[in-house]
């Protein structure tokens, strides 16, 4: 039995690292606000600032948390700042009043461009679209140069419950009703707790969504490690953008077979190296268990999460889950709601995602910090 481990933001978050869209929109603020300090202008891809007005009150604001909240209407205008970009303005906007899906939110301005009076133009809209791409361009740079900016990613220890996790042995009830067990050469289960009698795991593979190096700590030897969104360490390799391989918008962008439109389509971004093949080649090696770890499981990654869930060889789909709140049952469901929706039968999928487990939390650095103080 091989297990696939996917990983996602929250296993970074869950180490205490701020890499949250959110977050790095926030951040960017604190810089722009910095650089104001020592000179009346500032300018880049996004904002533009001449002779800027009252910066006493900007700062005051920054420092309060409330600086976002001038961009829910036109009052920014009135410090002397413009915006530049429309795409960027929108995120700034939704993230001062919720969490923001970069990724979400691009496919979501591209459909808008693109779908008109119930039809799909491309043709009269292309140099919308080439301008919306180059957004996102800008975006992933400023994103991925503010991850590499954090000295924290550099310079995390393993936390021992979360290496728990990369340990977990294999159990009966993670799998889904009808695997075989005796077809891996099992011979007994005890009684007690349900483990399956065999020393290891044939071959583990981690599944990365995330750009950072976090998971290097828990990879002592016998894991494949697959960033399937390139890393941090090689910008050329990081993919940011958007995958639905069964959209009408998606296929007429497609269909046009131009680069410059599809720039950031995933699907189209993954045969840039050999990720998704490595995948796959682990995929079809032999029956797999699945362990999620921080993923959302949105739609943003629904094409590889479509294909790993319908696999032939998948046995069991196992959700790990963490609540602010302390409502671990309800981020449970949310993901298991948003996983659904890929199956291609919904019976099977009942028999693929296995039910909630309240050890398979997953553990918070700061949770744990101050618990053993």
């Amino acid at each position: 039995m091989n297990r696939l481990i996917i990983i996602g933001n929250g296993f970074d978050l869950a180490h205490g690292y701020e890499t949250r869209y959110d977050q790095f929109i926030v951040a960017y603020f604190n810089e722009v606000i910095g650089k104001l300090k020592n000179q009346s202008d500032y300018e880049d891809e996004f904002l533009s600032i001449k002779n800027v007005n009252n910066l006493n009150r900007l700062i005051e604001l920054n420092s309060n948390g409330q600086l976002l909240s001038l961009f829910s209407s036109e009052d920014y205008k009135y410090f002397g700042i413009d915006s530049k970009d429309p795409f960027f303005l929108l995120l700034v906007r939704k993230s001062y009043t919720k969490w923001v899906d970069i990724e979400i939110e691009y496919f979501d301005a591209l459909s808008k461009i693109v779908s008109q009076n119930g039809k799909i133009i491309i043709d009269s809209v292309a140099d919308e679209i080439i301008q919306l791409n180059q957004s996102l361009t800008n975006i992933k740079k400023y994103f991925i140069d503010y991850l590499s900016q954090l000295k924290e990613l550099n310079q995390h220890e393993p936390i021992r419950e979360m290496e728990e996790l990369f340990k977990w042995p294999l159990i009966v009830n993670d799998l889904r009703p009808s695997t075989d067990l005796f077809g891996f050469g099992i011979h007994s289960i005890e009684e007690n707790n349900d483990y399956i009698e065999r020393e290891e795991i044939d071959n583990i593979c981690i599944l990365n969504f995330n750009y950072t190096n976090t998971t290097s700590s828990y990879l002592k030897g016998g894991f494949i490690e697959i960033f399937i969104h390139g890393n941090i360490n090689d910008y050329s390799s990081v993919i940011m953008g958007y995958s639905n391989i069964n959209s009408i918008v998606y296929n007429s962008i497609i269909d046009k077979e131009n680069l410059e439109l599809s720039q950031h389509f995933k699907y189209e971004q993954y045969s840039n190296n050999y990720y998704l093949f490595q995948l796959r080649q682990f995929l079809n090696s032999g029956r797999f268990q699945v362990f999620s770890i921080g993923h959302s499981l949105g739609k943003s990654d629904q094409d590889i999460l479509s294909e790993i869930v319908n696999h032939e060889k998948i046995c069991g789909f196992n959700i790990f889950h963490y609540d602010k709140n302390g409502d671990n049952l309800k981020d449970y469901k949310t993901k298991r709601m948003s996983l659904m929706k890929y199956f291609k039968d919904q019976d099977i999928a009942n028999q693929i995602i296995i039910p909630f487990d309240r050890k398979k939390n997953i553990p918070q650095k700061e949770f744990l910090e101050t618990k053993g103080q």
